[in-house]
């Protein structure tokens, strides 16, 4: 609704919808609820316990081993692109399908930002 508040109901806007939807349901599946839900009361227990550098030890794996989940699963998402946009923008015109396909190779990279 806001995007088309601004940039009104054109092509485009659709296009732009579903490139950002891949991403976007990727941080519903695996978004915010998981890290705070399994990394934060380990977090902050050792940190109340007073063990500093094992929190932080913990904190440094888990970014890291988030880090390299996220950039496989952008990386297996750069080959399943074609499809997902098939998928998701079903009665696209085929030339707009090349579009999306672009537009969303271009907004994957933001999913490695959010899932941090």
């Amino acid at each position: 609704m806001v995007i088309a508040g601004y940039f009104g109901t054109t092509r485009a806007t659709d296009l732009f919808a579903i490139a950002f939807t891949i991403p976007t349901l990727f941080r519903r599946i695996l978004g915010e609820d998981m890290v705070e839900k399994a990394f934060l009361p380990t977090f902050r227990q050792l940190i109340a316990a007073g063990e500093y550098r094992r929190a932080w030890i913990l904190a440094s794996r888990i970014f890291n081993l988030m880090m390299l989940l996220l950039l496989l699963i952008m990386g297996l998402f750069y080959f399943l692109t074609p499809n997902l946009v098939r998928v998701i923008g079903a009665g696209l015109a085929a030339s707009e399908f090349h579009q999306a396909e672009v537009m969303t190779y271009f907004i994957l990279p933001f999913m490695v930002a959010i899932g941090l």
